[in-house]
């Protein structure tokens, strides 16, 4: 494990914690259209060097880059994604862009402690611009994302290493 470099032991009780972020407007419109070149290209600088998701990451661990992911899940028809540990990564998250997330059934993060199949966190779809942040492979934490049975989860989801 790493925790020399983890500057927020509060993580290592939870393995995550939630924050809210101030959104620049061209990531609303990009959602709003449903314009998903222009949100990855938004996505692309606020998780650079100067970027506001990588400025509050870097309150929570070091690393040297920030790796990311538009998801975009709907139901019916959804499938449970499988438990994973991200590898070699310190940290991973979860920001939400979900406009209405009470519309949504199903679609919740699951965190736990790498094989405890009796101590599961279970955070459902969260409002736009709240993001989860959660260790991940280097301190033996392992998430997954179950299926969305009704509405549609858009998530901007990454991880630093």
């Amino acid at each position: 494990m790493k925790n020399s470099i983890l500057k927020d032991n509060t993580l290592l009780d939870l393995g995550f914690k939630k924050i809210i972020l101030d959104l620049p407007n061209a990531f609303k419109r990009a959602v709003e259209t449903r314009n998903w070149e222009a949100l990855d290209q938004d996505a692309f600088k606020v998780c650079g060097k100067d970027g506001l998701i990588y400025k509050e990451l870097k309150r929570f661990h070091e690393f040297t880059q920030v790796e990311h992911l538009i998801n975009i899940r709907q139901g019916p028809g959804d499938e449970d994604g499988i438990w994973h540990d991200d590898g070699s990564r310190y940290l991973a998250f979860s920001l939400s862009l979900n406009f209405s997330p009470q519309e949504i059934a199903g679609g919740e993060l699951f965190l736990r402690k790498k094989g405890d199949k009796n101590k599961i966190v279970t955070l459902s779809p969260l409002p736009y611009g709240e993001m989860i942040v959660f260790l991940t492979g280097q301190y033996n934490f392992e998430h997954k994302v179950g299926a969305v049975t009704a509405g549609e989860r858009i998530n901007l989801a990454g991880w630093c290493s």
